[in-house]
């Protein structure tokens, strides 16, 4: 590898007072060591060139040329992107060539004193007891030293970022308020002397440099490079401490060779053109694409110039194999090195998650050595799967080829930068949020195809997160898919507009909005918008709809089953859930009813998950008169691929109506009992009002639509459009008289609720990228940091923070595991550290406490009882084991009379049965 470097002997290019200043130093007490600023101003540099040269993709690299802006340069703007780069990794800490720096107190008593010594040697002033020692950091001195040599700031700024937020407008003011923290003439001159050297090691002319500027663009993406470029030269494992003062070109060079080869990190996604046969879904997936399909294709291979392509069609069509075809595509056409795939939930990202591992094994073939991957959800530590590759390779027998969990990228901040990453959309909403280090997250995007499924599914709070992160990635011109079946018209056009950043409002008349095709795909090329409908699929279905009352449940069931069959039972709430699941296990046998919802511990609901698929496999499916009713809530909406005889479902919100619907006669079962053979779905709605919970959750608005929408016979996939356009449009529907006055009601009570979550969506949202030139204050009013990134990902969800506690066992004074837990079910726990495999049993028996503990007015006092309760009962060595450190335990007893076990918090008893999870006796 070349690395360009004009690095010369530090000692015939440096004086010893520039050779004399730390970067940084051992908090060892008993170890002096320290690395010399010119040393890590080196290494920085050589790491920002092995990443251009061998990491950074195609896409990024051009984004950065293409943003810097110098009208009268006639060079190969290529390698002036690079030595700009290499300059700022180089450059980026120079401002720590300050007496508030150099002379700061340290927790290194014995460095500290030699410090001192070092800097007295050489003839500068060892300034002690600063006045407000802290008040000019030195990332801000590194930009305005640069400004002071003649820098723009657009350029500057990049390095006062460098650690996670740039500096505000005030600061950047009151920066000359502390002349005593910079330092004199003397200092001066070494930082001078040192952006000299930076510009030398970096092999490009100063003067070139000042006369550039960069778009808002390259400054995120050049700042996101830069903090990974000085993360890793600050790794003493690759680049230990070591006292460099005369080392040379080829020593440093070596040192940043050495760091590289140990550091692993995979190279580009070389793809091949394997895309251009016309078998490709044969290759990957072993079946001939859909027609829709093929037309993503063909779209992906031809599109000059691909940014936003919204793919609309059926539920179970293959929208992610489609997803995943023209990813192959665009990566090799348009430079980008993988892909994030977000969905709305772990659940759904666990589920998906080896699909995508299959898929990455046949897609990167021989074309690529090794492939890192993140799981990228609040849970991934769970999934066994992936932690059997976490740290260590997986061989890939077929072709010889490694999955990898990179241990650099194997963090929260971290992680994206990884090839391949599956996880929630929260992963990729809080590239909208100000929040410090966002720019590594761009970073991480911007080098990727987007995947987003189920973007309908988010509500006007997330949505208007959507919507900025589509700004961004817009302006970057990343490709970014979305995927659904049942997307507003409205909220197509929104979604492209912001893509496309502008700001006009579109007509109802308006093609993206008015149009009805599907399945439907909207691309954009350039600022242009398409629209490419296809053949509906062969799949066509006509589904029965019938609306009953909670009482006729059983009846329905008795008359509709007598010849067996599988049914899904989705309802709004979990207590309705445990309510018909307690109902039917009354009139039918137990091991025919199974239940799915959220008030499970981890153990328990991956359980029954799995239990459900299997029973509902083809390969199991048991044969008439069997029946099997799973009851669930939305988890069953969103999570499984469940394939049922017939569906009652409470009635919802159109779109989450059809997504339920689209697990009815999902698959071509030739053996469904004769009573089933027509598609039925039995909607529960109660009467005049709405059950509370239902329009709790949705709205009394929605709920209306929906009754007054339903048809007596659904017909898919062509009815979706139809239906979702009506009941989304602007205008509303019209409604029998009755009703006109309600209905106006509820929907101006929608319409304040939208309001409300969009104005509180962008209180920690970050500007568009319009709307601003340079980096200055963009995140101000960020979002508090935290180590665990549950704020950040609570802050782009309008929900309240759930409590999170791990059920543990009282007997006696002994304290065990849940007793049906596999394995170690009943096993006394230690009064002593945890064991790490029984502490990951533990950590798996954690659950969500009900909703009614985590409003805002009581979630505190909710936490405080707990850890009162705590205090006592807990071994103190139990903070020891990584899984269960710092977690909430809700201690539970035996509860004989309901055969479950119980405890009592804030007043209310709260019980969790092995079969119907978590329950609150809401009337004590």
């Amino acid at each position: 590898m070349t690395d360009n470097c004009n690095i010369e002997d530090s000692a015939g290019q440096l004086s010893i007072a520039s050779k004399s200043l730390w970067a940084k130093i051992s908090d060892n007490r008993e170890d002096p060591s320290w690395m010399p600023l010119v040393t890590h101003m080196s290494d920085s540099c050589l790491v920002m060139m092995r990443l251009w040269d061998s990491w950074l993709p195609t896409s990024i690299k051009k984004e950065i040329v293409n943003g810097i802006m110098a009208s009268d340069y006639t060079g190969n703007r290529s390698k002036l992107a690079r030595e700009l780069v290499s300059f700022l990794a180089a450059v980026h800490d120079i401002g720590k060539a300050i007496p508030a720096f150099q002379c700061r107190k340290l927790n290194n008593p014995t460095a500290e004193k030699e410090n001192k010594r070092r800097v007295m040697d050489v003839g500068l002033t060892f300034i002690e007891n600063l006045n407000c020692p802290n008040a000019i950091h030195h990332s801000l001195a590194s930009e305005m030293i640069l400004e002071r040599n003649g820098f723009d700031r657009s350029i500057s700024i990049i390095a006062g970022g460098h650690h996670g937020q740039p500096p505000s407008a005030s600061e950047i003011e009151n920066f000359d308020c502390y002349p005593g923290h910079t330092g004199k003439k003397e200092w001066i001159s070494i930082q001078d002397e040192l952006l000299t050297y930076a510009g030398f090691i970096a092999g490009c002319e100063l003067n070139t440099l000042k006369q550039l500027k960069l778009s808002v663009q390259a400054q995120v993406l050049i700042t996101g490079a830069v903090i990974m470029s000085d993360w890793i030269a600050s790794d003493e494992n690759l680049f230990p401490y070591e006292e460099l003062y005369s080392h040379g070109s080829e020593e440093l060079k070596l040192r940043a060779q050495y760091a590289w080869d140990n550091l692993h990190l995979p190279s580009i996604w070389d793809i091949g053109e394997e895309w251009k046969n016309s078998d490709l879904y044969e290759c990957r997936f072993g079946y001939t694409p859909r027609p829709f399909q093929h037309t993503v294709f063909e779209i992906s291979k031809n599109v000059p110039d691909l940014g936003l392509m919204i793919i609309e069609a059926s539920m179970g069509e293959g929208k992610t194999e489609s997803a995943l075809i023209a990813s192959e595509v665009i990566a090799q056409r348009f430079g980008q090195n993988g892909i994030i795939f977000s969905l709305p939930t772990q659940a759904t990202a666990d589920g998906i998650f080896l699909r995508i591992i299959d898929w990455i094994k046949s897609a990167t073939g021989e074309h690529k050595k090794d492939s890192s991957i993140f799981l990228a959800h609040g849970k991934s530590k769970y999934n066994k799967k992936y932690t059997s590759i976490t740290n260590s390779k997986w061989n890939v027998e077929d072709n010889g080829d490694n999955i990898i969990v990179h241990e650099w990228f194997n963090g929260r901040k971290k992680g994206l930068l990884s090839d391949f990453v599956i996880g929630t959309v929260d992963q990729v909403l809080m590239a909208g949020l100000k929040q410090k280090h966002v720019a590594l997250r761009h970073l991480g995007l911007t080098g990727k195809i987007v995947i987003i499924d189920e973007c309908h599914a988010y509500d006007e709070y997330m949505g208007s997160y959507l919507c900025k992160v589509l700004q961004w990635l817009g302006s970057y011109h990343t490709p970014v898919l979305l995927l659904s079946a049942t997307l507003p018209p409205h909220r197509r056009a929104s979604l492209v507009n912001a893509y496309l950043n502008k700001k006009e409002k579109l007509s109802d008349d308006s093609p993206i909005i008015s149009n009805l095709n599907y399945p439907l795909i909207t691309y954009t090329s350039g600022n242009m918008v398409k629209q490419v409908t296809s053949e509906s699929s062969t799949r066509l279905l006509d589904v029965h709809m019938i609306g009953i009352k909670d009482d006729d449940l059983l009846d329905i069931l008795d008359k509709k089953t007598s010849s067996g069959g599988y049914i899904g039972i989705i309802v709004n709430t979990v207590r309705r859930a445990q309510y018909f699941a307690k109902t039917l296990s009354e009139n039918y046998p137990n091991d025919s009813v199974f239940l799915l919802h959220s008030g499970y511990v981890r153990i328990d609901r991956t359980n029954k998950e799995s239990a459900v698929l299997e029973s509902l496999s083809n390969k199991n499916r048991k044969p008439a008169p069997y029946r099997a009713f799973i009851v669930g809530t939305q988890v069953i909406e969103q999570s499984l691929d469940l394939d049922f005889d017939m569906i009652i479902s409470d009635i919802c919100p159109m779109d989450l109506l059809l997504q339920r619907i689209g697990r009815l006669h999902r698959h071509d079962y030739t053996l469904r009992p004769p009573s089933l053979k027509e598609a039925y779905c039995y909607v529960l709605d109660i009467g005049d009002d709405f059950e509370k919970g239902s329009e709790a959750i949705y709205g009394k608005y929605h709920l209306m639509n929906t009754r007054c929408l339903l048809p007596d016979i659904l017909h898919l996939p062509d009815d979706i459009p139809k239906l979702i356009h009506s009941a989304y449009s602007p205008n509303g529907i019209s409604v029998p008289n009755d009703l006109a006055q309600e209905y106006a009601l509820a929907k101006q009570e929608m319409n304040h609720r939208l309001i409300d979550k969009n104005n509180r969506a962008k209180i920690f949202q970050m500007n568009e990228p319009g709307k601003i030139k340079n980096l200055v204050g963009w995140l101000d009013q960020k979002m508090s940091d935290d180590p665990s990134g549950k704020k950040s990902e609570a802050a782009v969800r309008d929900t309240n923070d759930s409590i999170d506690v791990i059920l543990v066992h009282r007997v006696g004074k002994v304290l065990k595991i849940l007793p049906w837990i596999d394995e170690y079910g009943g096993i006394e726990l230690p009064n002593g550290p945890v064991p790490d495999n029984l502490a990951f049993t533990l950590s798996g028996c954690k659950v969500s406490l009900p909703y009614l503990f985590s409003i805002p007015t009581l979630v505190d006092r909710t936490i405080l009882e707990i850890r009162n309760l705590n205090k006592d009962e807990l071994p103190l060595r139990w903070s020891e084991s990584k899984w269960i450190r710092g977690e909430l335990f809700l201690i539970l007893e035996n509860d004989d009379s309901e055969k479950c076990l119980s405890t009592t918090l804030m007043g209310r008893k709260i019980k969790y049965d092995k079969v119907y999870g978590m329950s609150v006796n809401t009337n004590e």
